[in-house]
């Protein structure tokens, strides 16, 4: 085991592994117009272990190892954590163990080591943890592990590794990584996250895998959107047979050339009964990919379940270990657009005229306030006023009339 460990952390050490935002568009040197978010979790192994699974009094181990997140939200919100040993208890005290939910109680606390590191913008941009040896975590062993996080306004990184997990006589591995990036893009946001185990034996090497790989990718650009996951199981057998894990449970591999199709099935009921009564179950959890509401993307991953009975007074208990999880989110929501001018004024072919009102004297004077007519001039001699005139010519009409009467009426030699 310490030589398997050396090699393990000969590797760890070496590794170069980067795990780039694929095929994003362009990256943002400032936090876009609108609202934007992007989450990324890359997980190695999440593992559940309980010593009564019947509700009775238990003790619960709820941890991932390694674990990486990375977060990037409208207002140049940027948080990177990353764990070698994630201690999920403290964050919601409640594990699951197939279809049942318990609430962790009791057992040792995760030890007092420097095992998360934990970046957010603008307070702390880098983060770094750090075990250069092994340390206990519950009842599993880590050994040569580091966790780091990197933030800007408008990204952010979480990447954790390890050397080896043990979880004595149930499961153990080698190299673990996560890593996870969330991003800022200039119309939009992207988010990928990677895990890998490598060197997986559970129960003393009844099963063994070579490799679990999970990788999940989301990324909204302005009107483009991509979902995309990647999961691969390498190498993996039971009881020295090759075998492929799929949503059917484990099936043999390998060469089938002239073996019949009873014979087959013959094989993998007995490679399903060697894995039962050791009290293994093995299958794969379907991933998924949405494109409809941003971008969405959860890559599939091994469940392993191993289940102990009670023995000698001792409780029975169980591990499930998930394997490979990566999920990544993004999403974005342009800017509302600016609202409409007004209408232009209604303009007609008619002449537009402008009244100025103003105080002006009357044209007209009121007839209360008319000036006499001026008097008739001949020459330099004024003449007498019409009124007068017109009675002097009536008078003189009546005088010529009543002389004329009075000639034919008296005789020539006047009265007698």
């Amino acid at each position: 085991m310490r030589f398997r460990t050396a090699i393990a952390a000969a590797a760890f050490a070496t590794s170069a592994v980067a795990f780039p935002i694929a095929g994003t568009g362009a990256h943002a040197a400032e936090a876009p117009d609108g609202v934007y978010g992007a989450t990324a979790v890359g997980s190695g192994l999440s593992v559940f272990v309980d010593s009564d699974a019947t509700g009775g009094a238990f003790y619960a181990a709820n941890a991932a190892f390694p674990f990486a997140e990375a977060t990037v939200e409208t207002g140049s919100v940027s948080e990177g954590i990353a764990s070698y040993a994630y201690d999920r208890n403290a964050v919601t005290g409640l594990y699951s163990v197939g279809s049942a939910t318990f609430q962790a109680n009791g057992g040792p606390a995760f030890p007092d080591i420097p095992n998360t590191a934990s970046a957010r913008y603008p307070a702390a941009k880098h983060s770094q943890a750090d075990l250069g040896e092994e340390a206990a975590v519950g009842p599993a062993l880590v050994r040569v592990a580091r966790a780091t996080a990197d933030v800007s306004a408008v990204e952010a990184a979480a990447d954790a590794r390890a050397a080896s997990f043990d979880l004595p006589d149930t499961f153990s591995a080698s190299v673990l990584e996560s890593h996870s990036t969330a991003e800022a893009l200039s119309q939009g946001s992207g988010a990928h996250a990677v895990s890998r185990v490598r060197d997986i034996s559970i129960s003393a090497g009844l099963v063994r895998i070579g490799e679990v790989y999970s990788e999940a990718h989301a990324v909204v650009d302005g009107s483009m959107r991509t979902a995309r996951t990647v999961f691969r199981v390498i190498d993996a057998s039971v009881g020295g047979v090759p075998v492929t894990i799929g949503t059917d449970g484990v099936r043999a591999a390998g060469n089938t050339d002239g073996v019949s199709e009873g014979e087959l099935e013959q094989l993998n009921l007995a490679l399903a009964q060697n894995l039962t009564s050791n009290g293994i179950e093995i299958a794969m959890v379907s991933g998924r990919e949405s494109e409809e509401a941003g971008a969405s993307a959860r890559a599939a991953g091994l469940s392993i379940q191993i289940r102990w009975p009670a023995a000698a007074g001792a409780p029975g208990s169980t591990a499930l270990v998930m394997v490979g999880r990566a999920s990544a989110d993004a999403s974005f929501s342009p800017p509302p657009p600016p609202p409409p001018p007004p209408p232009p004024p209604v303009i007609d072919d008619r002449r537009v005229v402008t009244t100025v009102f103003y105080d002006a004297p009357p044209l007209v004077p009121p007839v209360s306030e008319a000036a006499p007519p001026p008097p008739l001039m001949v020459g330099a001699r004024r003449l007498p006023p019409v009124p007068l005139l017109f009675g002097l010519w009536q008078v003189s009409t009546f005088g010529w009339v009543a002389i004329a009467w009075w000639r034919r009426r008296v005789p020539k030699g006047g009265l007698a």
